[in-house]
């Protein structure tokens, strides 16, 4: 059935394959790409006049009757914008960031404003406080963008009214970005209480704007560097449908953060980032009643140990996030009680750990995806993994020269397995294994040399999806560097090497890890079909 469904959804994509093409415009061009755009997947028809050192808006009537999603006009050199310039044309997104614009008249965007969704104006040297009159009238507009403007008042604080009686009725995500902001005046939000994500990053907001309390649909919020020192009482107050909270790059501590800080998220929030704060500790006592909690980032955060019980609590995290913790050590067995069977991926990246904490790691069942980067690891012996059922393993950018097949023995097929920017000479731990058992391998940046048994793995079709590496031909004293898809290398192995008949049976299967493996060659021809279709910007 999932076979049949994604052979529908591939038909599909070829038919929708054929590309947007535009008049002949002297400084646009047009295309389409498949993107994430409003919350879905879509076939974006672009126009793209972005990069042409444009002054003003070039002349698009040619596109009228031929209605389009996105227009691309940022990075020029435009300073001003008429009604007329966007007259007779539809079109549902318009990017004009990184533009000197001296004014933009009240009636800017009223041609448009039926079918206009999203404006970004980032970067454009607005100022905030002098008015937003040509947003007035974009009922249908979703999304806004007024990142890295400014403000023009002594104290940079983000005024009241700026959006009342502007009909922004539909707006459901703001960003505000880098205004320079130190202040929310009550009032600010008026007329656009239906946000769900707004995002205040790189501002110098010291307390929590009580004005945000008035947002009782907000769902995502980007409190990134800023001033914040600390998270009182209620702060959260009335945001109860508030799911993703990124308060990183403050100066908070896990003593800050009052007891009762997060009162009302305890059904709502999923996930809270606290990324470079000096906590110190796991907030433990504020985390416990959060019971949909599902994602913590606890990355930099001065941590130095893990205490028993810091994850018990009426959640079940399956996304921990520890990286940056350098002086971090697991010496307490129960430092991830709590969350034994919930917890499904874990970073522990940049720790300075030589060996997997294997005492803490072993009670975890349910987890699937290990990200150890960056650490110390010289070897991957038969104990490593111990008490560890993984299916993908990123042990990237470690000292990492040897592996031993027997590591893997207690882990299903189907095993993603990235080791770049290792020092690994062997590959024969892949053959070892039983056909099948990994289903991709990342061996780029090591020190492998091009020997038969590289061609092995790469003839014989033992892993059942792709590996991706690089091995070398030494000649004379010098090595030449080949990638494992090079024809050339192939010319090397028909001289040195039997040419290994292909014998794995990865793909006759729709069972297990085959149905996976189908399931990766399906998306792969879908992406293949798409990325003609891309526009490249």
């Amino acid at each position: 059935m999932l076979v049949a469904q994604l052979l529908v959804w591939l038909n599909s994509a070829i038919t929708l394959s054929a590309l947007f093409t535009c008049p002949e415009m002297t400084n646009c061009a047009c295309g389409e790409e498949t993107d994430w755009w409003l919350n879905e997947w879509t076939n974006v028809k672009v126009v793209n006049c972005s990069y042409r050192a444009l002054t003003r808006i070039p002349n698009l009537s040619l596109l009228t009757d031929t209605p389009f999603h996105r227009l691309l006009l940022n990075n020029n050199n435009i300073t001003d914008i008429r009604r007329d310039d966007f007259k007779n044309i539809s079109v549902k997104e318009i990017v004009l960031r990184k533009n000197p614009m001296k004014r933009i008249p009240h009636d800017s965007f009223q041609e448009v404003r039926h079918v206009l969704e999203i404006l970004d104006l980032d970067s454009d040297r607005i100022t905030i406080d002098e008015g937003l009159r040509f947003l007035h009238g974009l009922y249908k507009l979703k999304v806004l963008d007024l990142g890295y403007n400014r403000l023009k008042n002594e104290y940079d604080e983000f005024p009241s009214e700026v959006f009342a009686n502007a009909n922004l009725s539909s707006l459901t995500t703001l960003t505000l970005q880098a205004l320079q902001t130190t202040k929310i005046h009550d009032g600010a939000f008026s007329g656009i209480e239906n946000l769900e994500q707004l995002d205040l990053s790189y501002n110098f907001i010291s307390d929590f704007p009580s004005e945000l309390r008035k947002l009782k649909n907000l769902q995502g919020l980007k409190l990134y560097s800023n001033e914040l020192t600390s998270i009182k009482n209620n702060t959260f107050a009335g945001l109860k449908k508030l799911k993703k909270l990124l308060i990183g790059v403050n100066e908070i501590t896990a003593d800050s953060i009052e007891l009762g800080a997060f009162n009302d998220l305890a059904d709502s929030i999923e996930e809270i980032n606290f990324y470079q704060n000096p906590l110190m500790r796991v907030p433990s006592e504020v985390l416990q009643n959060l019971k949909n909690l599902k994602k913590l980032s606890l990355v930099k955060t001065n941590l130095e140990s893990v205490e028993n019980g810091s994850f018990v609590g009426d959640y079940k995290l399956e996304e921990l996030h520890l990286d940056d913790n350098p002086k971090l050590r697991f010496e307490d067995d129960g430092s991830l009680n709590g969350i034994e069977d919930s917890l499904q991926v874990l970073f522990i990246r940049r720790l300075n750990l030589d060996a997997l904490p294997l005492n803490v790691l072993g009670r975890l069942g349910s987890l699937y995806y290990l990200d150890g980067a960056e650490n110390l690891f010289t070897k991957i012996d038969k104990h490593f993994f111990n008490g560890l059922n993984l299916s993908n393993i990123k042990l990237m950018w470690n000292k990492i020269k040897h592996v031993d097949h027997r590591a893997f023995m207690k882990m299903d097929k189907g095993v993603i397995l990235d080791l770049h920017g290792n020092d690994i000479h062997d590959v024969s731990f892949i053959l070892q294994n039983e056909e099948c058992f990994f289903q991709e391998v990342y061996l780029t940046k090591n020190k492998i040399p091009c020997d038969c048994s590289v061609e092995k793995v790469i003839n014989s079709g033992v892993v059942s999806w792709q590996v991706i590496g690089e091995c070398y031909v030494e000649t004379s004293g010098s090595k030449r560097w080949y990638s494992f898809d090079d024809t050339k290398l192939m010319g090397h192995f028909g001289k040195v090497c039997n040419k290994t008949r292909t014998y794995s049976k990865c793909f006759q299967s729709t069972s297990g890890s085959g149905r996976q493996c189908l399931f990766n060659l399906i998306y792969f021809f879908i992406c293949v079909i798409l990325s003609r279709t891309i526009l490249k910007i």
